[in-house]
């Protein structure tokens, strides 16, 4: 319990309260060991690329979409083992009638307002100087070069990561993680600490990368907390996901074949 003094519980009081909850800890555990497998396999990745080998980006992509699922399948039955619901877990559609009718109605638009504003930062790269612009941006941006696709199959590869990103990482971060620390931490503190390591998570993207997805980051949280469901925030992440990924893609020369794909 916290001191009268602090807004803050004692550590060793949650860690207690953790622990008392095996199915809950093990989900933890999961979370943790991925970070450290993510993080090993980036730097591997950066030294393979500094020696001058030939990329994989299929390859990275696959055990990307791999990791996603395994992590997200893991936290789902470890939330379930805890004798929890999913509609705890946020997989529940945001509640339309009521009093509190209006966190719904303004989470899906606040979703749809994004997920349209995601959109149209594709229309520069209806032309070909939009396309040399962005490449040239992205020339710049640190980890680009770890999953940019450059082929049709790797560019449809990345779509299928990006769906896998959308589903499985509001369910790993804000679903189990921010559900699991509210039990024990006042909401904004699960919130918070949910953020964190969400962008930790994305190491791979440099230092610019992780500030670049932190106004995103706290769209989608605010989504979650607003209407207490996931899937407002599920169908950003995979709008955010799958424009990046056509960003990546269309701003390549070969590419110019699907500018029409883009709005």
């Amino acid at each position: 319990m916290p001191s009268p003094s602090s807004p803050f519980p004692s550590t060793t009081g949650i860690w207690e309260a953790i622990s008392a909850e095996p199915a809950l800890s093990a989900g933890f555990a999961a979370i943790l060991i991925a970070f450290i497998y993510a993080e090993i396999s980036t730097r591997a990745a950066r030294r393979r690329t500094e020696a001058g080998a030939t990329r994989n980006t299929l390859k990275t992509m696959t055990e990307t979409i791999l990791m996603l699922w395994m992590l997200g399948s893991v936290c789902l039955v470890c939330w379930m083992a805890s004798g929890r619901d999913l509609a705890g877990l946020g997989l529940i559609l945001p509640n339309l009638s009521g009093p509190e009718a209006w966190r719904g109605w303004l989470s899906w638009a606040a979703a749809i307002a994004l997920t349209l504003f995601l959109l149209s930062q594709l229309l520069p790269l209806r032309t070909q100087e939009g396309r040399e612009a962005m490449a040239k941006a992205l020339s710049g941006m640190e980890g680009v070069d770890m999953i940019q696709p450059r082929t049709p199959v790797e560019h449809r590869r990345f779509q299928l990561m990006a769906f896998s990103a959308g589903w499985n990482e509001e369910i790993i971060f804000r679903g189990f993680l921010m559900g699991a620390l509210a039990l024990y931490l006042p909401l904004w503190i699960a919130a918070l600490t949910s953020m964190i390591i969400f962008i930790g998570f994305h190491t791979y993207q440099g230092v610019s990368g992780m500030i670049r997805i932190i106004p995103i980051t706290i769209g989608m949280t605010g989504l979650v907390v607003l209407s207490g469901s996931l899937w407002p925030a599920i169908v950003v992440h995979v709008a955010a996901d799958v424009v990046g990924g056509l960003y990546l893609y269309l701003s390549q020369p070969s590419a110019e074949r699907l500018s029409r794909a883009a709005p």
